[in-house]
């Protein structure tokens, strides 16, 4: 292991945004490297989403995820630090270590994804690794970030992770380059597919005969006007 690495596994501490049954939990439950988990989530009944509709999640508590988690790995969940609120109530030095993994899964809006990252950010200490899911559908915002991170004149690296994922990782944390990783980076084609096939029923619609005929509609007065 390259001494980077080795030197984050001696102290890991994972932030995760938007947890809801604790899924994404899991691994780091079990992960004896992994010492403290954070996990921020208001717990809303209804959420907003980018793509313009509003999805429930039933029995979304704080307690309910623990118990699952518990039951699979009893000796692991102790590690877990939970609120049920979102980011604008909590400072980011609120940990007992400074996070080296932030993952967002929270509300799939594109000002929450901004609100998340910059306080995932500032938690990190200047080292470690972003990771935002469902980039289909928050590309708008990632797009955002990106730009607002080259006007900051920040030093951070981005990858496309499979499926849905954006990572930044600012620092010299390394974990882009951990060989894990980069086995994924390196064959990432199926998941961009995917990326593009998960919006394709925006452009069916598109291509459906009222549309069509506007879009047709449009594109010939555009080019009357520019005739003109």
């Amino acid at each position: 292991m390259p001494a980077r690495h080795a030197r984050l596994a001696q102290r890991v501490t994972y932030l995760e945004i938007g947890s809801y049954r604790g899924g994404s939990l899991q691994p780091h439950v079990l992960d004896p490297l992994c010492r403290h988990i954070v996990s921020i989530d208001p717990r809303p009944p209804v959420q907003e989403d980018e793509s313009g509709l509003a999805f429930a999640y039933p029995g979304n508590s704080a307690r309910r995820m623990l118990e699952a988690l518990a039951a699979m790995a009893p000796d692991g969940v102790g590690k877990i630090r939970t609120f049920e609120h979102g980011v604008s109530d909590m400072r980011p030095d609120a940990f007992d270590e400074p996070p080296v993994l932030c993952f967002i899964d929270g509300e799939h809006t594109d000002d929450a994804l901004w609100s998340d990252f910059w306080y995932c950010h500032r938690s990190l200490a200047g080292n470690g690794l972003i990771v935002c899911h469902d980039a289909p559908i928050l590309y708008n915002g990632l797009v955002a970030i990106r730009d607002e991170i080259a006007r900051r004149r920040l030093a951070c690296r981005m990858a496309y992770l499979p499926d849905t994922i954006v990572a930044f990782e600012f620092g010299d944390a390394g974990l882009l380059d951990h060989p894990d990783v980069l086995a994924c980076r390196a064959d990432a084609a199926d998941g961009y597919l995917f990326s593009l096939q998960s919006t394709d029923h925006y452009r069916r619609i598109a291509r459906r005969w009222p549309i069509r005929t506007y879009r047709r509609l449009r594109a010939w007065w555009a080019g009357s006007r520019e005739a003109d």
